[in-house]
């Protein structure tokens, strides 16, 4: 009876010491989240963001970003003619296999990109979604946590007054898309 009784709390601190730990870890990734959506909302923040990105030569995923997300913004109010060479633009610079500025996309993302510059599938303005969501995520959860112990982000964007606009709850760098990550 006494080993079942030690058994009992012997399982029980481990299910209230596992919740804990499970619970601290998704805060912790909100925290850093709501953070890496600051930074793209400030612009002093991501400039520094940019010059951490160059160092280390992964530049292209924001470009990309800035790219992909400004073409589906003006995906509505531009002719057809101009969203196919938009998009063409991004497909060859970041997309194609020879881009100069490749992004890692996945093989159904990058045969579903190709159908639609070769002209097999139409553009939607929905087209780059997931790869826009990849390669946000591969920043929020890669380059970021580097960001973060660089000395030019200690310096200079956790000083400045101004990173402080982007902090309240409520700001997405996806809410133009739809896309959470």
């Amino acid at each position: 009876e006494l080993i079942a009784h030690v058994a009992m709390i012997l399982m029980f601190s481990i299910v209230v010491y596992r919740q804990i730990y499970l619970s601290y870890k998704e805060d912790r990734r909100s925290i850093d989240d709501m953070g890496f959506k600051a930074l793209l909302h400030s612009e002093i923040g991501r400039q520094l963001f940019k010059a951490h990105l160059v160092q280390e030569l992964s530049i292209e995923n924001y470009y990309f970003w800035k790219g992909a997300t400004a073409w589906k913004k003006k995906y509505e109010d531009s002719d057809r003619d101009e969203i196919a060479r938009q998009f063409l633009f991004i497909f060859n610079n970041f997309i194609a296999r020879n881009a100069a500025l490749r992004i890692n996309v996945n093989e159904e993302q990058y045969d579903q990109l190709y159908r639609v510059a070769d002209g097999v599938d139409d553009i939607t303005p929905e087209i780059f979604d997931s790869s826009i969501e990849l390669v946000l995520r591969n920043m929020r959860d890669n380059s970021w946590p580097r960001f973060r112990e660089t000395v030019l982000y200690k310096k200079h964007y956790m000083r400045t007054d101004s990173n402080s606009i982007g902090r309240s709850r409520g700001v997405s760098y996806t809410d133009e898309l739809g896309i959470s990550l």
